[in-house]
């Protein structure tokens, strides 16, 4: 059973990680500085390490600066004591609210694993802190090709950066989600500029719910996409009559084809989006 010392140490490393998350959403720097080692070591939020809190600090204002506000958090935590010395692993969301696209919202699930240590004034501080994105790893880790729901353009941005740290295989599969209050609005103009955000060797499908989504299979084709279709997005064949996947399919498909482009069979689209055989 823990004794009262190892309880306050446990409750002083949950203070830092909430002093951690408040004090960066509320810009107060100086507050945010004092959880971190002067020689603090940290990795993951980008391909190198930085080193020293100030070098830190100066990224995270830099950063911050894209960002109209923020909210960070934090969930379980597990602590491992070592005397003066301790591992944190603690779960985060992270909200940030985009400056220039106004209700655009980017959403950070991931791991803070800390490593910490008790200075001599009696104060835990982080000295190597780093930012674990679990899901994305563990998916390249396993061979899988990850379909990448983007619901708002913020989603996209995320998603680059994950290309770009090599946390996601290419080609990537992005799914272009739209008409799911409140994200990208079931409009062609917005669709359009989504997929000239795409990388250049993206593969893409995009869909719409409701009485949007067989205008969605034609938008689709028009912009050189693919096409989704399905009653998890739409109920309805016409107004009033229930649909089946197989009609809602069949519907989607007499489109492609007449607008000349063509639906691909199983091992055509495996190779189109360098899916692994499995088995």
């Amino acid at each position: 059973m823990p004794d009262l010392r190892e309880l306050a140490d446990r409750t002083a490393i949950m203070d830092v990680m909430i002093r951690y998350g408040t004090s960066v959403d509320a810009r107060e720097m100086d507050r945010y500085r004092s959880c971190f080692t002067d020689d603090v070591t940290v990795v993951g939020y980008g391909p190198g390490a930085m080193e020293g809190a100030d070098a830190y600090l100066a990224y995270v204002i830099e950063a911050l600066g894209n960002f109209a506000g923020t909210q960070h958090l934090m969930g379980n935590q597990v602590v491992d004591l070592r005397g003066d010395a301790a591992t944190a692993r603690t779960e985060v969301q992270a909200t940030h609210f985009l400056k220039d696209e106004p209700g655009a919202i980017m959403t950070l699930w991931a791991t803070y694993v800390d490593e910490m240590v008790r200075g001599a004034d009696g104060e835990w501080r982080i000295r190597r802190h780093e930012l674990v994105r679990r899901g994305a790893q563990r998916i390249c880790d396993l061979g899988v090709k990850p379909e990448l729901e983007i619901f708002d353009t913020g989603h996209l941005w995320f998603t680059r950066q994950m290309l770009d740290e090599g946390l996601l295989e290419s080609p990537p599969l992005f799914q272009l989600c739209h008409g799911i209050r409140w994200g990208a609005p079931p409009d062609i103009g917005v669709l359009q500029a989504t997929v000239q955000m795409l990388p250049p060797d993206a593969n893409w499908t995009a869909f719409a719910i409701s009485r949007d989504q067989m205008p969605f299979v034609a938008a689709s084709v028009l912009l050189g996409g693919n096409v989704r279709v399905g009653l998890e997005d739409n109920l309805y064949l016409d107004r009033g009559v229930f649909a089946s996947n197989a009609q809602l399919v069949e519907r989607a498909r007499n489109i492609v084809e007449m607008m000349g482009a063509q639906v691909l069979g199983p091992e055509a689209a495996r190779e189109r989006f360098g899916l692994r055989r499995r088995g």
